[in-house]
């Protein structure tokens, strides 16, 4: 029997609506148009999980109790049975209940189902590298996909988040540390205190693809943004800024096209360029700027960027082509709700929908 992957005319004009809302806020520019690609209903997909991987790839989503993978067109789909928590990346997925019990680490197409009995925290991907976190977030364990240890790190204080570039990672901890590790052998290869406020600690950081650059948000009193830039073997300081607000929480940070940084600020979103060290602030509209940010999401090429806002169930996908044009802003309410990027193509999963789509330069 041939599976279901593309929803009906029942549910094609939630996708015409959804197209309408995010062309209409704001035209789009003349040089720039959307291209919609598909749309799937997560309830109709089957229960077995995908056959066999589309030769395409495949991306993942979840949303609520619907998780599994469907191939980048929209084809070739299923949901996979979670009975826990789950971690994911684009080949591989973990389910688990607490870190006392053993796990399995799966592809899509479960063809590939590795046991590890001794489970020494929680897992999560990073650039589809499997990675645990004891439960006091001070001790870093990486394993292969074969389901080997491979390394531990002891971080100097309590981790407040992670990133993974090609080749090395870098962690911040709550007591002001910044730390790039060799993402190979776990060895300590840089480590940064920045210092300057009244109480030191990283609230976030995020290392670029090529490994270059580095971004953090940073201190109390004052709150800093800083820009660290590769110099040989170790890491220089490219760019601060005293910021004027105090976060006292996670932000979002991140870095698109080994080129752009963008991080979370009250009612809006700041932006850095790394070669011109030029700065914009892009306000939020009103009518979301009290909503948080969710989700970042950057094409790999054209330098396009989606920003999933939330407030409750009513959410928001806000579509940037940097530096500071915006294409577009959707609303919509959902239960759950989360943001995907491939190469230079959008996954958006609203409820029991999944819409892929991608901007085009030129008309």
């Amino acid at each position: 029997m041939q599976k279901k992957n593309i929803v009906g005319y029942s549910v094609i004009p939630l996708f015409v609506i959804f197209l309408y809302i995010l062309l209409a806020s704001q035209p789009i520019p003349e040089e720039v148009s959307l291209a919609p690609h598909w749309i799937v209903d997560l309830t109709a997909l089957s229960a077995q999980g995908p056959e066999t991987p589309p030769s395409q790839g495949v991306v993942p989503f979840k949303s609520g109790s619907f998780f599994g993978y469907i191939g980048v067109d929209g084809k070739g789909g299923g949901l996979l049975p979670v009975n826990g928590a789950v971690t994911y990346s684009r080949n591989w997925w973990i389910d688990f209940v607490d870190p006392s019990r053993p796990i399995t680490l799966r592809n899509p197409s479960r063809t590939i189902q590795t046991p590890i009995e001794q489970v020494p925290g929680y897992p999560f991907f990073l650039e589809d590298r499997l990675f645990f976190i004891d439960e006091e977030q001070r001790s870093l364990f990486r394993y292969t996909e074969e389901g080997k240890f491979l390394w531990f790190y002891a971080f100097p204080g309590i981790c407040t988040g992670l990133s993974s570039g090609t080749n090395r990672l870098v962690a911040g901890t709550l007591e002001g540390l910044l730390v790039v590790l060799d993402v190979t052998n776990g060895k300590e290869l840089y480590r940064f205190e920045p210092g300057g406020s009244r109480r030191s600690l990283i609230l976030s950081s995020a290392i670029s693809k090529n490994d270059t650059y580095i971004a953090l948000v940073a201190g109390l009193e004052p709150q800093r943004f800083l820009v660290l830039e590769q110099f040989k073997n170790t890491y220089k300081v490219l760019y601060h800024r005293y910021l004027s607000f105090n976060y006292r929480r996670p932000v979002w940070c991140t870095i698109v096209k080994n080129e752009w940084v963008l991080y979370e600020q009250p009612e809006g979103i700041g932006i850095f360029h790394l070669f011109s060290k030029k700065f914009w602030f892009l306000s939020f509209p009103e009518k979301y700027r009290l909503y948080r940010i969710q989700k970042i999401g950057g094409t790999e090429q054209q330098g396009i960027v989606g920003v999933l806002l939330s407030q409750e169930k009513n959410h928001a996908l806000l579509t940037i082509r940097l530096p500071d044009t915006i294409l577009g802003i959707a609303p919509y309410e959902a239960g759950e709700t989360d943001l995907t990027t491939v190469q230079d193509t959008f996954y958006l999963s609203s409820d029991t929908r999944f819409i892929s789509f991608s901007f085009i330069e030129g008309r």
